[in-house]
This record gives C-alpha cells, structure tokens and sequence, in this order.
C-alpha cells in the first residue's frame, strides 16, 4: 500500500510537471493542483502512519 501511494504521487508530479502553465486552462490547472494536493495528502499520512507505528515499536516498523 505504501509503495502505491508512493507511485501515485510521483504519477501526478511528473504529469503536473509538464503541464505549460502559459497556455493552460483554470480548468487545467484546478484539476492537477487538487491531485497534487490529494497526493500530498496521501503521502504524509502514510508517513504520520509509518511514524506512529516506529515509535509504538521503538523503531521496528
């Protein structure tokens, strides 16, 4: 699951990375920055999750 979330996020960078900002649509825009976020999102729950878990097993995750 970690791995996927992980995918997902680089996915929707490198597709928002090649997104010309000078000819795009608000449209365009809106909807890779909300993927963005929700990517984000995705990525620092997992590692609020992951933290969590190595500080209740003192680092054995």
């Amino acid at each position: 699951m970690e791995q996927a979330i992980v995918i997902v996020a680089e996915q929707h960078l490198e597709v928002a990375e090649k997104l010309s900002l000078g000819t795009a649509d608000p449209e365009q825009i809106a909807y890779h920055f909300t993927a963005l976020k929700r990517s984000l999102r995705s990525v620092l729950q997992l590692f609020e999750e992951i933290t969590a878990t190595e500080e209740a097993t003192g680092g054995r995750a």
